[in-house]
């Protein structure tokens, strides 16, 4: 749920404040988000989401996961994963993104303390309850990095390094206390994230349900089955949630005209854009930039 740009492999970067010390906390809410949804992503970093008032649901590898207001939950490094609304109702919260790689201070460290849990096959996610009284010091760390980062102090990324310090003897207790270190990726999500990966790279050309499937290495009902199972939706859908987030960017970031926005973003006529955009969003692309 943080702040992405789509990489050519159909990774996400995340955009950190300092792009020499990869830490993002930020504060968010659903109602910010087309259909009150994030787009299923993922990326290298490790996330933690913490809502504050409301709740909300969370999709981690196909599997529906509740997160109560004040609890948290714990993504996993490379894991498909996105927030969503339930019946429409608002959330805010905050989310912590880092690079795991930040907490190895030597080779020794890296080994005992870090590849443990980033490798871990039993450790996809987690949920994290905020009367666990042995998980306060990660609670008060989560707290800890939104206030740096809200308020920016001087020296503001060296508290943060010790925020996640103080963050981290709790998920690394969680793999410990998992069986299963390393082992193969689930086949239908390495499926699934190519398939995703293809319709990222190529949103604004043409493509078919066919071209998606191949691109996965499975027949078009195949294809369709693993969406349903893990996006709860269809190809067809993501693709053009997809090019509507990217038509939801470019009516913030450009003064380009709907038509032009809405060739670029893959869809074959700007009456149909305007259809996925309201169906989507509620508004139509013009209204939407008019309320920016």
């Amino acid at each position: 749920m943080a702040n992405l740009t789509v990489l050519q492999d159909g990774s996400e970067r995340i955009h950190y404040s300092n792009p020499f010390i990869p830490i993002y906390a930020c504060r968010g809410n659903l109602r910010g988000l087309s259909g009150m949804a994030a787009l299923c992503h993922w990326h290298e970093e490790v996330e933690f989401l913490l809502p504050f008032k409301g709740h909300l649901y969370y999709n981690i590898n196909g599997a529906r996961l509740l997160i109560p207001q004040g609890d948290a939950v714990f993504v996993n490094s490379r894991n498909l994963h996105y927030g969503f609304s339930d019946g429409g109702t608002d959330c805010e919260y905050i989310c912590v993104a880092f690079r795991p790689q930040l907490l190895c201070s030597c080779e020794g460290f890296r080994q005992q303390y870090v590849l443990p849990v980033v490798t871990h096959t039993s450790l996809s996610h987690a949920l994290l309850d905020h009367g666990d009284s042995e998980l306060a010091g990660a609670f008060g760390a989560l707290w800890r990095l939104d206030a740096l980062y809200r308020e920016k102090p001087e020296g503001y990324e060296m508290a943060a390094m010790g925020a996640l310090y103080q963050l981290w003897p709790a998920i690394y207790s969680l793999a410990k206390s998992r069986g299963g270190r390393t082992g193969t990726a689930d086949g239908k999500l390495d499926t699934l994230r190519r398939m995703l990966d293809f319709i990222r790279t190529h949103y604004a050309e043409r493509i078919t349900l066919n071209q998606i499937a191949a691109a996965g290495g499975v027949c078009r009902s195949s294809c369709c089955q693993i969406f349903r199972e893990n996006l709860h939706q269809t190809p067809n859908d993501y693709l053009n949630s997809f090019r509507v987030e990217q038509g939801m960017a470019l009516l913030r970031s450009t003064a380009l005209p709907v038509t032009e926005i809405s060739a670029l973003c893959g869809f074959n006529s700007p009456s149909y854009f305007a259809e996925m955009f309201l169906k989507q969003k509620g508004c139509t692309p013009s209204a939407y930039r008019k309320n920016l």
